[in-house]
């Protein structure tokens, strides 16, 4: 049964890739993005991979890859992240997460459900638990590819774009355009704690959702009555400046009431 569970949750990103007479390719586009952490020569750091602009409809099957390099880091762990729902009971039900980092610089991820658990919102995909086991100073891209992998077994023909996308009942495909945006890793000396990089963007006040209260605390923060914590700057500060602006909580508000689609690449 674990087998057959495995196989149908994972039919979903096959369908993406071989079926071709019922594919959609939709007009929206989600982004892939990993982050930029430090860590302490010998010690261990955490690293997301954060699934952004979701389309309403929603996802089902996810397919990439991750590179790195092998002399800079190692990985200890690859776990779902805070979107995915893979608790199901029954089979009609089934979500499937599978990550393999056993070769050295790489690693592949699948998503793929049959069932209702749809990703429906943006946030954390995966989180990479590692080492940093290279020369301080090192670094690494952490990059988001194709996996590379054949279409079928005993195919000459590899899966050479990323998937992400959607598969309703009746067996239609929607791909979504994706952009990828590397992370990195870098060994520092341990003097003194790196800048977060944005998580959710937009989420001022921390709690995992981008709403109105955000867009309050972020027009607080500006005036000179409250304040965000580091990580919550980097979330609120929509445009890169450094700091709150009016501008970012209105970038934010845009977005709230769909005159915007999403908070990527806003600069000043």
């Amino acid at each position: 049964m674990k087998f057959t569970k495995i196989a149908a949750g994972l039919m979903a990103v096959s369908m993406m890739a071989a079926v071709t007479s019922q594919v959609a390719f939709a007009a929206d586009s989600v982004t892939l993005e990993a982050e930029k952490v430090t860590a302490a020569q010998g010690e261990d750091f955490k690293l997301t991979v954060n699934l952004n602009s979701v389309p309403a409809t929603g996802v089902s099957a996810v397919e990439f890859a991750v590179t790195y390099d092998a002399s800079v880091i190692t990985i200890k762990d690859v776990a779902a992240g805070s979107v995915v729902n893979t608790d199901s009971d029954g089979f009609d039900d089934v979500s499937v997460f599978k990550a393999d980092y056993s070769e050295a610089g790489k690693i592949t991820v699948s998503y793929g459900t049959i069932g209702d658990k749809w990703i429906a919102a943006d946030g954390a995909f995966l989180t990479i638990t590692g080492t940093a086991s290279g020369a301080e100073g090192s670094s690494t891209d952490v990059s988001i590819v194709p996996m590379g992998r054949p279409l079928y077994d005993g195919a000459t023909d590899t899966i050479d774009a990323i998937y992400v996308g959607a598969v309703s009942a009746d067996g239609t495909v929607t791909n979504y355009d994706v952009k990828a945006n590397a992370g990195s890793v870098t060994i520092g000396d341990g003097s003194s704690d790196p800048k977060p990089t944005a998580g959710k963007k937009g989420d001022a006040n921390e709690d995992g959702e981008v709403d109105i209260s955000d867009v309050v605390l972020m027009n607080r923060v500006y005036v000179g009555v409250d304040k965000v914590t580091e990580q919550g700057l980097a979330n609120a500060d929509i445009d890169g400046s450094g700091k709150i602006e009016l501008a970012d909580s209105m970038n934010v508000l845009r977005y709230l009431v769909h005159l915007i689609d999403n908070l990527d690449n806003i600069s000043e």
